[in-house]
């Protein structure tokens, strides 16, 4: 299996990116939810 380093390393930081955007995505529509929570109910 041929293993190549820095296609490898990338895609880390890739992932690591695409992570962070998630948490971000994730952290604001908590926010977003709470406050349609507090407004609801």
């Amino acid at each position: 299996m041929f293993y190549n380093k820095k296609m490898h390393l990338r895609d880390i930081a890739k992932y690591k990116k695409q992570y962070r955007l998630r948490q971000l995505m994730d952290a604001s529509t908590g926010k977003i939810v709470q406050e349609l929570l507090s407004y609801f109910f």
